[in-house]
C-alpha cells in the first residue's frame, strides 16, 4: 500500500485528525530501551510430524489395517545420537529429491564451510525436547492459539504478549518502544498492549519513512535539519490544539492517542530499519528474516518479545518429503539464530520456545509416495531457554507409545503408573514458561488464568 492511499484510508475511517503527526516530532524523545531477558515463540503452523524427527517409530503398525507409521524408514533405521552423554533416538532425517537424498539434520552454520548436526550444535548452549504433549484437539485455529497462548479462550494473550505487558508494568511505562513484535499467525494480545506487525518489512519501510531516501549508509533526508525542526514544532503545536480542549468525544480522543502511539512505533521501526544490512537481509529465507529483525530489535532495546511463524506443515499429501523440507528450514533457522544472537552478544539473553498446532496421525491417508497424514492430538515441543539458565546440553522429557500417545509424568519426569501423574499439555508448558518468565504470580496471570496441574519441567 502506498503512503498516500494509507493516509486516505485513515481519513475514511474518521482518523484524519492525527495525520499531521510526524515521526521527527517523536525522534527527539529519548529512547528508554528494554532489557533482557527476551522471549521468542516459533509457531510451526500446520502441525508437524515428530515421528520424522525426535519421536521415531519406523515400520510398526499402530492402527489395524492402516499400515506402518513411517514408510520412509524402518525400525532398524532409528539411530541413537549421543549428545554430551545423552542418547536420543532419532529418525534418519532424510528426504528424497530429484538430485538425491537430503539430510535435514546437517546444517552449514553461517560463515562456515562444513555442515554440523544441528542438535549438538544447539545443545552446546542448551536445548530441551518434550515428547508426548497432548493438545487434546485437532482443529488448526484452536491448535495454533493453544500452542502460542496456552488457552483456546477467545482473544487470549500469547506468551510473548503477557511477558511484554508485564515488562511494561514493571518499568512503570504504559507504552515503551515496540514491546511485542509479530510476524503472523496467532498473536492475540487481549488489548494488553499494541503488537507491532512486521511481516511486510519493505512496504512498512516505505510507509513509516516517507521523508527518507535510500537505505543504510545511503540514507538521505528530504528536509534539512533546520527546516525539519520547524515542521516538528508545528506538528507538536497542532497535536496539542487538537487534543486539548477541542476534542471532547472520548472515541476521538482514544483514536488520536492510539494513532499517536502508532506513529511513535513508526519512529522506532525507522531506527530498526537503520540497523539493517539490506543486502544480507534480502537474501534470507522467511524465518531467518523474522529472526534477524527480532534479534536486532532486542539488541537495540526496541523490543522484548516476538511471535515468529514458519507455515507449511499441514501435509495431507506428500507428508514425508514436505515435512522433511520444513524440518530443514526450521533447523537452518535455529542454527542461524544462534549465530546471529552470538554475533550481537545477546545469546545468553534470549529464550526460544518452538511448538506446533498438534501432531500427525500414526498412519498415512493413502498409498504411494504422495500419501499424506492427517491430524493427531499428540505432538512434541522444543525449547532453548538460554536466558533462564535452566538447560544444560540436551534434555529429553516424555515419551509416547507405538500409537503416538503420551505417558503421564511423575514429579521426577518419569512415566507414571496408569491413573497417576500429569498429562503434559500446552497448558502445562505455558504455566511453567510463565513461571520462568516471572509472570506467574502477577495480576495478569490471574486475569488470564491457564488451568493445569503444576509440573516442574525445567527444575
Amino acid at each position: 500500500m502506498h503512503r498516500r492511499n494509507f493516509l486516505k484510508m485513515t481519513g475514511v475511517a474518521g482518523l484524519s485528525l492525527v495525520t499531521p503527526l510526524s515521526r521527527h516530532a517523536i525522534a527527539g524523545e529519548d529512547l528508554r530501551g528494554f532489557r533482557a531477558p527476551f522471549w521468542i515463540t516459533i509457531n510451526c503452523a500446520g502441525a508437524w510430524d515428530t515421528t520424522l524427527f525426535c519421536d521415531p517409530k519406523g515400520d510398526v503398525e499402530a492402527v489395524a489395517d492402516k499400515g506402518f507409521i513411517n514408510r520412509s524408514y524402518t525400525r532398524e533405521d532409528i539411530f541413537e545420537l549421543d549428545v554430551g552423554g545423552t542418547l536420543i533416538p532419532l529418525a534418519p532425517g532424510v528426504y528424497n529429491t530429484d538430485d538425491g537424498p537430503v539430510s535435514y539434520y546437517d546444517i552449514i552454520p553461517p560463515g562456515e564451510a562444513e555442515p554440523v548436526h544441528f542438535l549438538p550444535h544447539l545443545a552446546a548452549r542448551g536445548i530441551t525436547i518434550i515428547n508426548g504433549v497432548d493438545a487434546g484437539l485437532t482443529n488448526h485455529q484452536s491448535g495454533e492459539q493453544l500452542a502460542i497462548a496456552g488457552s483456546t479462550k477467545a482473544g487470549f494473550p500469547t506468551l510473548p504478549a503477557v511477558v511484554a505487558y508485564q515488562r511494561l508494568v514493571d518499568r512503570g511505562d504504559a507504552n515503551g518502544p515496540m514491546p511485542l513484535l509479530s510476524f503472523g499467525g496467532y498473536d492475540g494480545t487481549a488489548n494488553l498492549l499494541p503488537a507491532t506487525r512486521l511481516n511486510k518489512l519493505d512496504v512498512l519501510g516505505k510507509i513509516t519513512r516517507p521523508d527518507v531516501l535510500g537505505r543504510g549508509a545511503d540514507t538521505r533526508y528530504i528536509h534539512g535539519s533546520d527546516t525539519q525542526a520547524l515542521i516538528d514544532e508545528a506538528v507538536a503545536r497542532r497535536y496539542a490544539q487538537l487534543r486539548e480542549p477541542a476534542v471532547r468525544l472520548p472515541s476521538k480522543r482514544a483514536a488520536m492517542s492510539q494513532l499517536f502511539m502508532a506513529r511513535s512505533t513508526e519512529q522506532h521501526v525507522g531506527r530498526l530499519l537503520d540497523r539493517f544490512d539490506f543486502g544480507e537481509f534480502e537474501g534470507m529465507a522467511s524465518l531467518q528474516k523474522q529472526m534477524y529483525v527480532a534479534l536486532r530489535a532486542f539488541e537495540g532495546g526496541l523490543g522484548v518479545s516476538a511471535n515468529l511463524v514458519l507455515p507449511g506443515w499441514d501435509t495431507h499429501s506428500k507428508n514425508d518429503v514436505n515435512q522433511g523440507k520444513r524440518f530443514k528450514a526450521l533447523f537452518e533457522a535455529l542454527v542461524f539464530l544462534r549465530h546471529q544472537a552470538e554475533m550481537l552478544g545477546i545469546a545468553d539473553q534470549i529464550n526460544v520456545v518452538i511448538g506446533s498446532d498438534f501432531g500427525r496421525t500414526p498412519y498415512y491417508n493413502g498409498a504411494g509416495a504422495d500419501a499424506g497424514k492427517d491430524h493427531h492430538s499428540v505432538t512434541s515441543w522444543m525449547t532453548m531457554l538460554w536466558a533462564s539458565g535452566v538447560e544444560n546440553g540436551l534434555t529429553v522429557i516424555g515419551e509416547t507409545d507405538d500409537a503416538v500417545v503420551g505417558s503421564p509424568l511423575n514429579d521426577d519426569l518419569t512415566p507414571a503408573a496408569p491413573g497417576d501423574g500429569v498429562t503434559v499439555t500446552p497448558a502445562t508448558l505455558h504455566n511453567e514458561l510463565r513461571r520462568l518468565a516471572g509472570v506467574d504470580e502477577q495480576p495478569v496471570a490471574d486475569k488470564f488464568l491457564i488451568e493445569s496441574p503444576p509440573l516442574r519441567l525445567w527444575g
